[in-house]
């Protein structure tokens, strides 16, 4: 990728003072926050999901609506204990999601584990509709009062971490590095149907790097949505609703119903710095869009977008394009996902990929279950190279093996006692040598033993591309010996063979991670994990401690 354009220069003196001032806002943000989590009103619940398949920037979870996951819902991606990155979900079937991964540095894995923060309202709060009815046949007269006021709840989660890396090699490249993560959501803000959402992911550079507070990830939004109304907007640093390539902008969206199921909407904004140092506004996008959606029954959904997007950098086109996306639901049954988006080339674009329309990306995947302990899928998914303004020279990527096309099918085998047994195979085409490249992951695991106190996996992956191949064998063990408290440990062993070079590596690893969660509210885990082998010897160990606002 090219270089962003430069904001105007500034002296030294004014700079360090900008950036003093947006790092202590930055962590007046987090003390606020803490001041208000412990006067929290609302009460919330952990949904877990894992990622059981991975394309592209898509990833396919095991949690759907029948575990209280929602469209647009906001998730963590955990490695282990280690937080990765965060995702947003696009399409919930009953029990599958779809969901897009936020920000383009992070790369999912099929194991890897989501966290969901659901708001629900206390049992003690809740009346049934016959209760309500039997309540209001013997409730006497009273007298007229005025509207009660509409309290805002706030949920969400804070946490600080430690990032312990002990290098082993001779080049011994130590370093600690504390950190702090948290996401709120404040309801009720501006009526019964609103929001403000705060992200922020920080950590604290070394004294080499300058001591200062880098920060990696932030969010703060005012989100309306009166359902008597049928319209809904976002303001702030938000993603442009269901769209794919557009990413996080700092600006505004808008969607209002103008037929039955019919939705029409726009978005406007810059791109979105991921470190609140950067002020660089020279990267703008836009759009509009139509949405439908039908629920003929709870078992019965679909839901189809066509949008035309742009993005602009310094005025010049770096990409515009048409983006469709369709899912449709059965149930727990039957699930389809289905999106494209074509690229249009006018100007200088026009001349450099040598069409005026080009299909840049599509995705299809299809999940059936055709009895309750089997589930089969089936999908495609291709992606083409293409030049944007920062990339004018070059198209779009530096690894051939990226940018293949590929298809793919999986089984899930669930027997009796919890026992799964799940494999996928795929089959990946390279579009400059017309070569298949195969690859799959198979796997068998439980979380039934001793009457699910205890989980097991055995997992076994390969995989070929024009540059190498390789293989992973991997073991863990999982126990749960008390309430809230879960330890688990893995071994695991990785093979890769470098074509060109003739080259093999292998490397060994072991990690092992213990979560403790009280009904308090107060979390706290530790992963560590020691590599050996050709990758060098070294041990990594992450620490966070936070609490829960419900």
């Amino acid at each position: 990728m090219g270089v962003k354009g430069q904001t105007p220069r500034r002296d030294r003196n004014s700079r360090g003072k900008m950036r003093s001032k947006l790092n202590t806002l930055g962590m007046l943000l987090v003390i606020v926050v803490l001041a208000i989590a412990t006067a929290s009103l609302s009460y919330a619940r952990d949904v877990s999901a894992t990622v059981t398949y991975v394309a592209w920037r898509t990833l396919y979870l095991d949690a759907g609506r029948a575990h209280g996951l929602t469209n647009d819902l906001d998730g963590l991606l955990y490695r282990g204990n280690t937080l990765i990155g965060e995702l947003r979900i696009a399409a919930v079937a009953e029990s599958s999601t779809v969901a897009t991964l936020v920000g383009d540095s992070v790369i999912a894995r099929i194991g890897d584990s989501v966290l969901f923060v659901i708001e629900e309202v206390p049992q003690s709060k809740v009346m049934s509709q016959d209760s309500l009815s039997l309540a209001a046949k013997h409730e006497s007269p009273r007298p007229k009062q005025s509207k009660r006021k509409v309290q805002s709840r706030m949920t969400g989660r804070l946490g600080f971490q430690m990032d312990i890396y002990d290098d082993r090699s001779a080049e011994n490249f130590d370093y600690t590095v504390p950190g702090v993560s948290t996401k709120v959501t404040i309801n009720r803000v501006a009526g019964e149907n609103s929001d403000v959402r705060m992200k922020y992911r920080g950590r604290k550079l070394g004294p080499s790097s300058g001591g200062e507070w880098q920060h990696r990830l932030y969010e703060a939004s005012l989100n309306l949505e009166p359902k008597r109304a049928h319209w809904r907007a976002n303001l702030g640093r938000i993603q442009a609703g269901s769209i794919a390539g557009i990413g996080y902008i700092d600006g505004g969206y808008g969607e209002a119903e103008i037929l039955s199921g019919l939705s029409i909407g726009a978005f406007a904004g810059a791109q979105a710095e991921i470190d609140l140092h950067s002020s660089d506004l020279s990267t703008s996008k836009l759009g509009v869009l139509a949405i439908y959606r039908d629920e003929l029954s709870t078992r019965v959904r679909t839901q189809a977008s066509l949008a035309v997007a742009g993005e602009y950098e310094e005025g010049n086109i770096s990409r515009e394009f048409i983006y469709q996306q369709l899912t449709h639901s059965l149930g727990s049954n039957f699930s389809l996902y289905e999106s494209s988006d074509f690229n249009i080339n006018r100007g200088w674009k026009q001349d450099a990929e040598g069409a005026t329309i080009s299909l840049a990306n599509v995705l299809v995947n299809a999940r059936y279950s055709p009895a309750h302990m089997v589930s089969l899928s089936a999908g495609y998914d291709g992606r083409s190279r293409y030049h944007t303004w920062e990339t004018r020279e070059t198209p779009d990527s530096l690894f051939d093996e990226a940018i293949q096309h590929g298809f793919r099918v999986g089984v899930d085998f669930t027997m009796l006692h919890g026992t799964r047994i799940s494999g996928q195979q795929s089959y990946r085409s390279d579009p400059n040598t017309n070569s298949l490249y195969p690859s799959g992951t198979y796997s068998i695991s439980s979380n039934t033993l001793l009457h699910g106190r205890v989980g097991a996996m055995l997992r076994y992956g390969t995989f070929e591309n024009q540059f190498s191949t390789g293989n992973q064998q991997a073991a863990s063990l999982s126990i749960s010996p008390a309430r809230g408290l879960d330890l688990r440990s893995e071994y695991g062993v990785t093979s890769y063979h470098f074509i060109e070079q003739d080259i093999t590596t292998n490397s060994e690893w072991v990690r092992v991670s213990a979560d403790l969660n009280l009904r308090s509210g107060w979390f706290s885990s530790i992963n560590a994990e020691q590599s050996l082998g050709s990758s060098g010897d070294a041990v990594r160990t992450f620490i966070e401690l936070g609490r829960r606002i419900r």
